[in-house]
């Protein structure tokens, strides 16, 4: 289980922060060693409910399981663990 965010506070987009895709590059190389370890097939990922949040992941891969929300109102993608290798 991980976690990760983006910072959009004034200070973080004057320093030119890493882009969401960079982020997400970044996490893929982790999950590429944690696989290597131990394996297995799907990405799981939480997401606030927010149609921007949501685009940016269906446009980097992920499949929104539609008509379904975690408990905490979150919404709910999957990918291959095999797109990212």
């Amino acid at each position: 289980m991980g976690q990760l965010g983006k910072n959009y506070s004034s200070i973080a987009r004057e320093a030119n922060a890493v882009s969401g895709k960079e982020l997400l590059e970044l996490v893929y190389r982790t999950i590429r060693k944690i696989h290597m370890l131990v394996g297995g097939r799907i990405l799981y990922l939480e997401c606030e409910n927010n149609p921007k949040v949501i685009q940016f992941y269906i446009n980097n891969g992920f499949a929104l399981i539609k008509d379904y929300e975690t408990p905490n109102k979150l919404a709910v993608f999957v990918k291959k663990i095999e797109h990212i290798l």
